[in-house]
């Protein structure tokens, strides 16, 4: 049974960065091989990796829309999706990468979309931990990756509208009914200590602060360089901030 851990949480709060960072603790301790699911229409993961030109399940999506389900003589449909997804899946030194990425047009996608979540499902069996980076809205999680996780991180910057899109975020979870059995809330590129009124704005509204992860310039050098994120040095400031933070979550 795999381990899933979802990111979610509102633009420019570092949340990318914290699925990136739980990837490179999950490698390091040897928790092999990871599935990390780029779930941001953004695509940003796969930056942060250092990964470039990936094909997404969204293109795979888009071409049977635009060929209206040609497909080669020789095979069936489900065949053939199967065989373009096999060609999505990114593979890399301990772990593998699938990058959702966005449909542009029109159309009913519910038979690919049934196609998708039966391949993911079947992804998942082979790895013994998941990892999820989530846009602001978790429709990813319930139509096309998975509504079983097991520890939801919701990230938040030092702000007030941070901490309330936080809320909306655990709210919708809620809404969708998604099988999630842990919810944390944490807060990045945090400056200093955690505001008292921050703190006091999250208990209000039905979240603790679990975690904190300083701001690190190290990041930004890595971002502005074009180096995975997984190389960065055990010394990084945020890098130590989530050790700590997943040695409370995985044995």
């Amino acid at each position: 049974m795999s381990f899933t851990i979802a990111v979610a949480g509102k633009g420019g709060t570092g949340k990318t960065t914290l699925s990136a960072l739980i990837l490179r603790y999950l490698l390091k301790a040897g928790k092999k091989p990871v599935l990390a699911v780029d779930a941001d229409a953004d695509s940003n993961l796969a930056d942060l990796l250092a990964i470039k030109d990936v094909q997404t399940l969204g293109s795979v999506k888009q071409e049977l829309q635009d060929t209206k389900g040609n497909i080669p003589v020789s095979m069936d449909k489900s065949t053939y999706v199967e065989m373009r997804l096999e060609d999505v899946l990114v593979e890399q030194e301990g772990y593998d990468l699938i990058v959702m990425g966005r449909t542009e047009g029109t159309g009913c996608y519910c038979y690919v979309n049934n196609l998708l979540r039966k391949y993911l499902s079947q992804l998942n069996e082979n790895y013994p931990y998941i990892v999820i980076d989530n846009e602001a809205g978790l429709e990813h999680l319930s139509r096309n990756t998975t509504d079983n996780v097991d520890v939801l991180f919701i990230v938040s910057d030092p702000s007030v509208k941070g901490i309330l899109t936080a809320v909306k975020v655990k709210e919708l979870a809620a809404e969708l009914k998604l099988r999630v059995k842990d919810i944390k809330l944490v807060i990045s590129r945090l400056p200093g200590e955690i505001p008292e009124a921050l703190a006091d704005k999250a208990k209000e509204n039905g979240l603790e602060i679990f975690a904190t992860i300083p701001y690190d310039e190290e990041i930004l050098n890595y971002d502005l360089n074009e180096r995975s994120i997984l190389q960065l040095d055990d010394a990084s400031k945020a890098a130590c901030a989530v050790s700590k933070l997943l040695d409370k979550i995985i044995n």
